[in-house]
């Protein structure tokens, strides 16, 4: 831990956060004065120092948040390259937020139960590897959806329809199949054979005409029979199935035609048989043979899904707990996420190029590659950052359950997941609707870099941020600014005039995923990873699949703008509405804090405090440093080491020959 003292200088600490096993009570906004605690003792000087114990935090954040920038905005093109249709993306997409929801809140849990986060996030970052690989060396193409075949038809039904005007003619080719059309570019041969006709035999007889009404190229249906014509290009009939037509073609003579068609005074029609060489292509549902390679693809997706969702959660809560044990702005250590989140997609995106056309394939393995070697850095970072050690927590559920029954809490995360509802609709459909007004392609990235760019700021100076305005506030206007960006979708019709508006991007998410940390770590400092599950949950799995899946709808049958409009009212209303229920009612219900036997210690406050060990602890002497904090958990006392040559001093109210031992052994 770096903590300020009183000469400007930092002195390193090794913390072993507290839990005490009892029950929450509510106190008067216990958050509030412990966040004006905190920015007591922050100068403007500190930001300006390099914190090397919070360096491997910047690199893991950067490592983690760029290896997936590197895969994920191509995954969809992976998908699309392997051969799942766009129904099947789809179907993936809908259901993949529900499954990751679990990840998050289990993975949260865990890491709290056993209290050892470094572990917990290892093994999540490996899981992360090995699914994600998976999804690119075992998953083979899969088969087309359909399989083709070609089949020769000799014989046609010719219908012309004889009427005033020119009326379309259809020759029924007896292929039943729903699936057949004309093979694409074959051309045939057209020979005439018998002919009838129903047309009123006292009126003047039907005429065939080949171009038009040119009396040139007419003559009566009789002499149709028994005329042959070549070259004929075929195309499928619109207007009745099974059917084709005879579009340009020569007859006997060499000459150029361009239709069949029947001209008569009354409606009636001409039959004939036809002899042909006409060439269909059939498709046929090729379901069965994609079973087991979509099987694989989702499996892995999902795990994947999962996985990667977990390692987010208990990132953050690493990051919110080194923060606070070295004395670092968590909102810094966010902006190196972003610092990845922009400079990686360029990059693997270039790499994929390269490997495109050296390949002749679209060949998307270097953003997997980069996805595993900067995970394969992760892993490598975790296990060398100086990570506090925390006492297992207890109860859980129990505990959990009591702090998310506060209404504060419960209405902040139900905030949350409303506000993933717009990020889901926003992050799915944004590129739909720019393409629909004519957005290039390389424009779709350039709004990423906008909002990176833009959230960088904001990001480094969120705790500036959250100290004038309080997590309240900001929550407020993440939802206003939400409304304002989809009212101004609504209004764009230049593509370019969206980059502007990806800027408030950096409110809407960036801000809002650190008020969100720092507010954990506020109500729940010893189940932090669990509450971090629980929101990111909330936020990323449910809320953004909500909703995808009710803007897909709403984007189907009511059309882009009249959906943004109503999401922008929408948003707009939600943001006022807990702006007026915040000052009517929560802002006078006490935030929670607990309730424990003997003398009380600041929420958050660690049990044991050795600022003057310079040294390593080896293996032994940190079993007896985590020996001693369990003892003295159940035991009313308040014990702090302090020194910097590692004399101590003990205050106890109760002692045993057990916690002196380890004591002295620690001291010694």
């Amino acid at each position: 831990m770096a903590n300020t003292v009183g000469n400007g200088k930092q002195e390193d600490s090794i913390i072993i956060s507290h839990h005490i096993s009892g029950d929450y009570r509510y106190d008067e906004h216990p958050d509030e004065d412990s966040q004006q605690r905190d920015w007591e003792t922050t100068r403007c000087g500190d930001r300006m120092t390099v914190n090397r114990q919070l360096v491997p935090l910047k690199i893991l954040m950067l490592l983690v948040h760029g290896g997936m920038a590197a895969l994920y905005p191509y995954l969809t093109l992976h998908m699309r390259s392997i051969g799942l249709t766009f129904v099947e993306i789809g179907v993936i997409y809908a259901i993949l937020p529900f499954v990751s929801a679990i990840g998050p809140a289990i993975g949260g849990a865990v890491a709290d139960k056993i209290g050892n986060y470094k572990l917990v996030m290892i093994v999540c970052i490996c899981l992360s590897i090995v699914t994600h690989l998976l999804m690119w060396f075992a998953v083979p193409n899969l088969p087309s959806p359909v399989t083709y075949s070609l089949v020769n038809v000799t014989s046609l039904n010719g219908t012309f329809p004889c009427g005033p005007e020119e009326v379309p003619h259809y020759l029924q080719h007896g292929m039943v199949q729903p699936n057949c059309e004309v093979a694409p570019g074959r051309r045939g041969t057209l020979s005439v054979g018998s002919c009838s006709s129903d047309c009123p035999a006292d009126r003047a007889s039907a005429r065939i005409c080949l171009s038009g009404k040119r009396d040139s190229d007419c003559f009566v249906w009789r002499d149709f029979s028994l005329r042959f014509y070549s070259d004929v290009g075929f195309k499928d009939s619109l207007s009745v199935n099974h059917s084709v037509v005879a579009d340009n073609f020569v007859d006997e003579g060499g000459k150029n035609m361009t239709w069949i068609t029947c001209l008569h005074g009354e409606p009636c029609a001409v039959r004939c048989k036809l002899a042909t060489d006409l060439t269909l292509r059939c498709k046929e549902p090729n379901a069965a043979s994609r079973v087991k390679p979509l099987a694989l693809y989702v499996t892995f997706r999902f795990l994947a899904g999962i996985t990667v969702s977990t390692v987010i959660p208990v990132l953050d809560a690493i990051a919110y707990q080194m923060s606070t044990d070295y004395g670092g702005d968590l909102g810094v250590q966010r902006m190196f996420s972003l610092i990845g989140v922009c400079g990686l997609p360029p990059l693997s995106g270039y790499l994929i190029g390269l490997a495109s056309r050296r390949n002749g394939f679209a060949d998307y393995s270097p953003g997997f590659y980069l996805f595993a070697g900067m995970n394969v850095l992760s892993v490598i970072c975790v296990a060398f950052m100086s990570l506090s050690i925390r006492i297992p927590a207890v109860d859980i559920l129990r505990n959990v359950g009591k702090i998310l029954k506060n209404p504060k809490v419960f209405v902040f995360i139900l905030m949350m997941f409303l506000a993933g509802c717009a990020w889901g609709f926003l992050e799915n459909y944004l590129f739909i609707f720019m393409k629909d007004i004519g957005s290039p392609e390389w424009l779709f990235g350039m709004t990423n870099t906008v909002s990176g760019l833009a959230a960088i700021p904001v990001v480094a100076f969120s705790t500036v941020i959250m100290k004038y305005l309080g997590h309240t506030k900001i929550l407020m206007l993440c939802m206003i600014f939400y409304g304002v960006r989809f009212l101004s979708y609504a209004f764009i019709y230049n593509p370019f005039h969206v980059l502007p508006v990806e800027i408030l991007e950096a409110i809407t998410t960036s801000l809002l995923w650190v008020v969100a940390s720092v507010y954990c770590g506020k109500i729940a400092p010893d189940y932090l990873a669990t509450l971090q599950g629980v929101i990111g949950t909330m936020h990323y799995a449910l809320g953004r699949g909500a909703g995808s899946l009710l803007g897909g709808l709403m984007f189907d049958y009511l059309k882009a703008r009249l959906t943004y409009k109503i999401f922008g009212g929408s948003c707009i209303g939600i943001g006022l509405f807990y702006a007026l229920l915040h000052y009517a009612w929560l802002r006078n219900i006490p935030a929670v804090e607990r309730e424990e036997e003997g003398p009380k210690l600041a929420v958050g406050e660690p049990l044991v405090r050795l600022p003057a060990l310079r040294h390593v602890l080896s293996k032994k002497e940190e079993e007896d440093v985590v020996e001693i904090a369990k003892f003295e958990a159940f035991t009313p006392l308040s014990m702090t080491f302090s020194g910097r040559s590692g004399n101590s001093s003990l205050r106890s109210d109760q002692t045993s020959a057990r916690g002196d031992s380890l004591r002295r052994a620690i001291s010694q």
